[in-house]
């Protein structure tokens, strides 16, 4: 018995150190290391016009924080784990292991990341083969786009995990009903974490049906799919939006509104204004933007010689990316973040055009395939690197600290008011209400029903000041912190 258990043992530690899996491992394993030493550094300025790196971590974190410090998901009306709950329980359930502050809660992010990029190169590394797989994964983890936000607690890269699972299990070797479930499971934890994902999801499927659609195992893998989604999206209706219509009007408000073209010269105007009205996207994801359309002129040449596995891939690579940016023309707002989810079809078409091109070259290379693949991995990578190395040696770290510093100011109970409240309050064991009045968000005379003593404001007194000038008048200012766009005060009333 011993000497046959000797040889699958061996045969399996072989397995499990072969280039294939070790090399997508070390990729993940470097990225997490790169992001986690710079986790608490503050976000980079100027990478986009939008504020979000200094406002939206606070309100993407702020119910699973609630969850860990108080035993509720929302102390008032800003409910958004309605529309994000994995991105909500995985944070709730790791700041309640690890503690309450926002170099935790970007920790979770990272390793999201990097689990995505094992994700990519061990499951491409068959169809792909290990440079093709491997270098589709350093491409991703390489970009610049990716490295940014990944380091932060944004729901793009949990969304992007998702998508690429999806992916892996719908065209895998051996399509089934059951991997077609696992896949729509996927799919639809990716809408729960971000709505917009469904424009990807659908691109995704659409993609499989129209190069796959010949094999029954691959409708059968496709029926399971659409099952899961319309379960869980029934799921999701019965347990959390009809019992909480408000809750969930409120959440819609929350979001940026994003009115449709209202005309065809309109919508065309947005279509072609796209490149130079990307929030500087465009630029940052150019090398893999590149690379990804040279992957795909490759595919499409020797698309005749590629494997059913290997169209399928294609097929669901560029539907992702086509109904992924289809939306992202449309629409008026178009933050760079919003480029993130799209970057693993650019990934994966890169890799697949290498694979492609190495098995043709075949006998006649006189350059190892690893060292081709090495050389264009370096291409991709290096100017997302030098740009990280830049961001997080030229900014300060200064969010712990000042987290630090409210928590020890606010005391335990209170009620603290702002839009960078979640984010600056994080750590204090304090109500943090972020008060929209224009859009019926938290509205009202928060001094008096809600016992709102504590302010954060770089300059406008709160809705409900003139209702209560006296105590306005009689603030003291605690403590001012330059965040975002300015100065930000934190002041205390009586």
């Amino acid at each position: 018995m011993a000497s046959a258990a000797g040889p699958r043992s061996r045969g399996r530690l072989a397995a499990l150190t072969a280039p294939g899996v070790l090399l997508p491992l070390a990729i993940a394993l470097a990225l997490f290391l790169l992001l986690s030493a710079s986790a608490a550094v503050d976000p980079a300025r100027g990478v986009t016009a939008s504020t979000s790196p200094f406002t939206d971590e606070g309100w993407n974190v702020v119910n699973a924080r609630n969850l860990v410090l108080f035993g509720t998901w929302s102390t008032d009306d800003w409910r958004m784990y309605l529309l994000n709950l994995p991105y909500s329980v995985l944070e709730a359930g790791w700041l309640a292991l690890t503690g309450v502050g926002i170099v935790q809660a970007r920790l979770l992010d990272v390793i999201v990341g990097a689990v995505a990029l094992a994700a990519l190169g061990l499951g491409l590394r068959r169809p792909l083969g290990t440079a093709g797989a491997s270098l589709a994964a350093a491409a991703l983890g390489g970009s610049a786009l990716f490295l940014y936000y990944t380091r932060l607690a944004y729901l793009e890269p949990l969304v992007l995990l998702w998508l690429v699972v999806a992916l892996l299990l719908l065209s895998n070797a051996r399509p089934s009903t059951w991997t077609g479930l696992l896949a729509g499971a996927a799919l639809a934890l990716a809408i729960a974490t971000k709505a917009s994902a469904g424009f990807a999801a659908a691109g995704i499927l659409a993609g499989i049906a129209v190069t796959g659609w010949r094999e029954a195992p691959v409708r059968r893998a496709l029926a399971g799919a659409v099952l899961a989604l319309v379960l869980a999206a029934l799921a999701w209706a019965l347990i959390l939006a009809l019992p909480q219509p408000a809750a969930l009007a409120t959440d819609l408000r929350i979001w940026a509104p994003e009115p449709m073209p209202h005309s065809i010269a309109e919508l065309v105007r947005r279509i072609v204004t796209y490149p130079t009205r990307s929030d500087g996207g465009i630029t940052l994801a150019l090398p893999l933007l590149a690379a990804g359309a040279i992957g795909f002129l490759l595919v499409a040449a020797r698309y005749p010689v590629l494997d059913a596995r290997q169209r399928r891939i294609v097929g669901a690579s560029v539907g992702w990316l086509v109904a992924g940016m289809g939306i992202l023309l449309v629409v008026p707002y178009r933050p760079n973040r919003y480029l993130v989810p799209l970057l693993p079809p650019l990934a994966i078409l890169a890799g697949l055009g290498f694979a492609v091109v190495a098995a043709w070259l075949g006998p006649r290379r006189r350059v190892p395939t690893a060292v081709l693949g090495a050389l264009l991995a370096a291409v991709l990578v290096v100017p997302g690197l030098v740009l990280h190395v830049g961001w997080v040696t030229q900014t300060p770290t200064t969010l712990p600290g000042v987290q630090a510093r409210i928590a020890e100011l606010i005391p335990a109970g209170a009620t603290v008011q702002g839009d960078l409240a979640p984010v600056l309050a994080m750590r204090a064991r304090a109500t943090t209400i972020v008060s929209r009045p224009a859009t019926n968000v938290n509205p009202g005379d928060l001094y008096a029903t809600r016992d709102v003593r504590w302010v954060l404001t770089d300059g406008p007194a709160p809705a409900w000041a003139p209702l209560h000038a006296a105590a306005w008048s009689a603030r003291t200012r605690e403590l001012c912190v330059r965040w975002g766009p300015g100065e930000t005060c934190l002041y205390r009333l009586p």
